[in-house]
């Protein structure tokens, strides 16, 4: 029996002692844990601050990008506004100048009909001085009241 107690006493001891080594060992495992989890802390801290800094650097082109396009619209604004202030001036150029080739057109038209009447006047002198030659010609004294020497020919 104090074989089976020695040897109880014996396991007994090894349990203990494997017990305190196995808390040991888990005790180590614990502090590794916690280093590696303190070590992913910085890990993350470290990306939050790259994080932030590139966050403030596209914030910072973002404004400065603004800044470029306010510009290119003044310029784009100012630009077309300058068209159209030409492109006014042009129109306003093509209007007086259709105004003056309708005055023109408006004389010639005129002077069309002018010669017109003039050559229709000639034409009507010229018919007269055929028939009072052609009443003369037959033996008449031009123009005498009653005679149909005129009106015939």
């Amino acid at each position: 029996m104090a074989v089976l107690t020695a040897l109880a006493l014996a396991a007994g001891v090894a349990a203990a002692g494997y017990g305190a080594y196995e808390s040991s060992e888990g005790k180590s495992q614990q502090a590794e844990g916690l280093a590696q989890q303190k070590a992913g802390y910085q890990i993350q801290q470290q990306a939050a601050q790259q994080q932030a800094a590139i966050s403030k650097e596209q914030a910072a082109a973002s404004v400065g990008f603004a800044g470029q396009e306010r510009g290119i619209n003044i310029g784009a604004s100012d630009q077309s506004k300058a068209a159209a202030l030409a492109s006014q001036g042009i129109n306003r150029d093509i209007f007086a100048q259709q105004t003056n080739i309708q005055g023109y057109q408006k004389q010639a038209m005129e002077t069309d009909a002018r010669r017109s009447n003039l050559e229709q006047i000639r034409n009507e002198q010229r018919a007269r001085s055929v028939s009072l030659a052609t009443g003369v010609a037959q033996g008449g004294s031009g123009f005498v009241s009653g005679s149909s020497a005129r009106g015939g020919a």
